[in-house]
């Protein structure tokens, strides 16, 4: 995916998106509500991150098998199921998968490609993480497209933890139109 597929966010259409480490307990619990959920992933208990976007409230989780190994080495190999983010229902309180984070390594242009995914497949976010030694820089942004709810993360994954450097959600929602190239908060059609 390409940059002129994502929502260009300024910081000046946007509010902070709250991003922390979970008490543990709440890990647990998250789990626990997952552990039927079919996409037949061994969680991690760490690292794990709660995020406050909006009303949402989600959790982060990643893939055992990526926390357990070299993660750079591991992510830079070959295309991997690392993680998912469960989004928590206001009314039960149990978690659900709501995206699939998926990565790939990108032979074309060097970094790895990153990319939130429904579950039923269409790509939520996307954006690449280019790796330097034992760390890796990521970048995600909202796909373009009718309905989408920009945001932007960036950040560095280093020593088994992620370090958000922004963490970005929209005043504003695209347009159920048919969304055109380079969509931007300034354009007419954002609403």
């Amino acid at each position: 995916m390409d940059d002129n597929d994502l929502i260009s966010l300024p910081e000046g259409a946007a509010s902070p998106v709250q991003w922390q480490r979970p008490a543990p307990n709440d890990v647990s619990f998250c789990l626990r509500s997952l552990a039927s959920d079919p996409f037949g992933i061994d969680f991690a208990q760490e690292p794990a991150y709660q995020v406050q976007c909006g009303r949402r409230d989600l959790m982060v989780l990643f893939n055992r098998e990526l926390v357990a190994q070299d993660t750079i080495k591991w992510v830079s190999g070959r295309k991997a199921l690392a993680g998912v983010v469960a989004l928590r229902n206001g009314t039960n309180g149990l978690y659900s998968v709501s995206l699939l984070i998926m990565t790939s390594p990108n032979l074309k242009h060097g970094p790895i490609d990153l990319s939130l995914c429904h579950t039923n497949g269409d790509i939520a976010y996307a954006g690449r993480a280019v790796v330097k030694a034992n760390s890796a820089e990521f970048s995600l942004r909202s796909v373009l497209r009718a309905g989408a709810s920009p945001i932007r993360f960036e950040g560095i994954f280093h020593d088994g933890r992620f370090e958000i450097k922004t963490a970005l959600s929209a005043h504003f929602v695209i347009s159920r139109h048919h969304p055109r190239q380079g969509l931007s908060p300034e354009t007419p059609n954002a609403g």
